[in-house]
């Protein structure tokens, strides 16, 4: 989706709103690249808007609904999760 290099991203978003009042999502993904310093890490969002870039993890920084950040940055591996009503980061 992006290269390994600071300042890039990439996305993949839903063409239609879920419409399911319970439901559940599996997530399989292998993050590689040449770790340049920068490199922050992926996302999952599930969010009332869709596809609004910004400076957090690709989308806006301010935003209603949930983010899992799988974060690399300096080679970390931390998992965090926000679940957010129109708060900014």
């Amino acid at each position: 989706m992006a290269p390994s290099v600071p300042n890039h991203t990439g996305s993949i978003w839903a063409q239609l709103p879920n419409s399911h009042k319970e439901w559940e999502i599996v997530l399989s993904f292998k993050i590689t690249g040449n770790f340049y310093v920068g490199g922050r890490g992926i996302a999952f969002w599930y969010t009332k808007d869709r596809a609004e870039k910004g400076p957090v993890y690709g989308n806006k920084d301010k935003w209603v609904g949930l983010m899992i950040m799988f974060e690399t940055v300096d080679h970390s591996r931390k998992v965090v999760i926000f679940a957010n009503s129109n708060f900014e980061i």
